[in-house]
């Protein structure tokens, strides 16, 4: 599916996810903010116009605790993202991007600061926030900015990306490299440090203030029984009334001529009971939006009352094949 991004809602690349940086709590939450205000049909890098109010409103920023003018402390913030770069190594290449292009605040007739910034973020940034056919994430911004550590924000956006469409998953990094993309290789030497800094603080906030379940076990060297050398986490979504109904997917049967988006409609048909080659040969015959469109269809019939669908599995290929689509007022 194309990037849908409408305001509230942070669609990121997954290499802009896992990238090695170092932002302080409020710079990460300005810059996730600004992500979120990029509209849906955008196609390239805008200036954002935003009021201290705002930038002080929405990114949950205590303005009692400024030691300065409201000005001042944003126009220092300001500065440090200005110079603030992340570092995104991929198979292909290793580089060093920049996160601002522009930051100002204006004045008025009398020298007086007009309480407003104007924001540019980096072209470089352009590829991985703009245009997203595959390979990127979803994420509520309400979610992000309730966090007081940064680590929570990353393993949160780590934690959506390994789960994609999926109700639970696993996945496991070894402590060196989280150090790594923290940038925190000097600091926690002691490994109960780490933990309860880094770890169980962020258990602790993604478990009360997110849409998920996060947990973690550790790993010891097969070397060395005394030292950690990986986490594994175990993440869930955690079920509520209003939950739609989306069927288990029980086959990890992979397609190594799909790309990532191809394989990820398969998975969803495939889990509705389509057997594997009517999936496959479907998402090679039709359009993956007319593809995409028929399955939120087929989700929200299934929560549908008044809806007796016997044969879901048919009922998905039907409407697939039909391009069902959903009514305007129900997208």
């Amino acid at each position: 599916m194309e990037n849908n991004n409408t305001k509230g809602l942070i669609v990121k690349k997954n290499p802009l996810i896992s990238a090695r940086y170092k932002l302080s709590i409020n710079e990460i939450r300005i810059f996730n903010f600004l992500v979120s205000e990029v509209g849906k049909d955008d196609t390239e890098i805008k200036e954002h116009k935003i009021k201290f109010s705002e930038i002080v409103d929405e990114c949950n920023i205590n303005s009692g605790n400024f030691y300065k003018t409201e000005a001042e402390f944003i126009k220092e913030t300001v500065i440090k993202l200005k110079s603030r770069v992340i570092q995104i190594e991929t198979e292909k290449a290793w580089e060093v991007i920049s996160l601002f292009e522009k930051a100002s605040i204006l004045k008025d007739k009398k020298g007086n600061y007009i309480p407003e910034v104007i924001f540019k973020l980096s072209e470089d940034v352009r590829p991985l926030i703009l245009n997203l056919k595959n390979n990127f994430t979803k994420i509520d911004f309400s979610y992000i900015k309730n966090f007081t550590s940064t680590y929570s924000v990353r393993f949160y956006e780590i934690s959506l990306s390994e789960l994609r469409n999926s109700s639970n998953c696993t996945y496991q990094l070894s402590v060196s490299h989280i150090k790594y993309i923290f940038d925190i290789q000097k600091k926690y030497k002691r490994f109960e440090t780490f933990k309860r800094s880094v770890l169980n603080k962020a258990k602790k906030e993604i478990n009360e203030k997110t849409n998920i379940i996060f947990d973690f076990e550790l790993i010891y060297s097969k070397s060395d029984k005394r030292k950690i050398e990986s986490i594994k986490f175990i993440v869930s979504r955690k079920k509520t009334e209003k939950e739609p109904l989306v069927l288990e997917v029980k086959s990890n049967y992979l397609i190594t001529s799909f790309d990532d988006e191809e394989q990820e409609l398969y998975n969803q048909i495939i889990g509705y009971g389509v057997d594997n080659k009517k999936a496959k040969k479907i998402v090679e015959t039709y359009q993956l939006n007319q593809i995409s469109n028929a399955l939120e269809v087929v989700k929200h019939d299934l929560n549908n009352p008044n809806k007796n669908i016997n044969n879901i599995s048919g009922y998905v290929v039907s409407a697939i094949e039909k391009d069902f689509k959903l009514p305007s007022e129900f997208k």
